[in-house]
């Protein structure tokens, strides 16, 4: 199964990229030091990226293992088997990336009242996912389209809260955002998740009217996403090289 899995994987840069990707955040948050580690911009981003490297890994690897896939699914739901690995998505993608987004967001935002509606946001986000499949109106296993508008809602609305706050808290208005990777990770945050949200909205015409500018939304998307990835990977790697060159310029002087 491995076999067959690395050979079909090999062939697609998008897996090269992510496992590349994967393996240098590793790398990275390893030799950070151990306080910076603690940290919530250096810890979200590291479990953001590991995370995505898994769940595109494991989904992949349960369409070459039906046997595991048929295994998963008897957990989950007692349904006929269909060889589907959607839940997977479901599960790490549409909900566990997206409340560690809204964190990495929280993180950045320091008004009070600001950070409070950012909160209520992360927890009506998490309380719709458990209801709505407690409630079995979107299963884990079948297609999740309310949580999944409602996910990107919260990021749209706690991209909103963060630009605001930049703009008028105290302690955005000392340090230039365009030097700062938060801007940029949450500024690409924003952007996916406008193009998805619009693209979501008018899926029905777009799919049978427009099949075109739905693909291209898909691809505007999937490349802002991969994006946004790396910009979370040298969150870190650019704080490995800082400290190198801080130690140095101590040496030396």
């Amino acid at each position: 199964m491995l076999i067959e899995y690395f050979q079909k994987t090999l062939n697609l840069p998008y897996f090269i990229l992510i496992n590349l990707l994967g393996i240098l955040v590793l790398i990275a948050f390893l030799a950070l030091p151990k306080e910076k580690k603690k940290k919530p911009e250096f810890l979200l981003a590291f479990v953001f990226v590991i995370l995505l490297t898994f769940y595109e890994n494991f989904a992949y690897y349960l369409i070459v293992d039906k046997k595991l896939n048929e295994f998963f699914h008897g957990l989950i739901t007692d349904t006929p088997f269909q060889g589907w690995n959607l839940w997977v998505f479901n599960l790490f993608n549409d909900q566990l990336s997206k409340i560690l987004l809204l964190m990495v967001i929280l993180v950045n935002v320091y008004g009070k009242t600001r950070r409070l509606a950012l909160k209520i946001t992360i927890l009506l986000f998490c309380l719709s996912c458990f209801f709505l499949q407690l409630l079995g109106i979107e299963p884990l296993y079948s297609f999740q389209t309310i949580i999944y508008l409602i996910g990107n809602s919260a990021l749209i609305v706690a991209c909103g809260l963060y630009f605001v706050d930049l703009l008028s808290h105290e302690k955005h208005l000392d340090t230039n955002p365009l030097k700062s990777w938060s801007f940029w990770s949450i500024t690409l945050i924003l952007f996916e998740s406008t193009v998805v949200f619009l693209a979501d909205i008018a899926y029905s015409y777009l799919a049978f009217n427009n099949v075109e500018l739905y693909n291209f939304f898909n691809l505007v998307s999937q490349v802002l996403y991969v994006l946004l990835i790396i910009v979370l990977v040298f969150t870190i790697v650019s704080e490995i090289f800082f400290e190198f060159f801080k130690a140095k310029l101590d040496h030396d002087t």
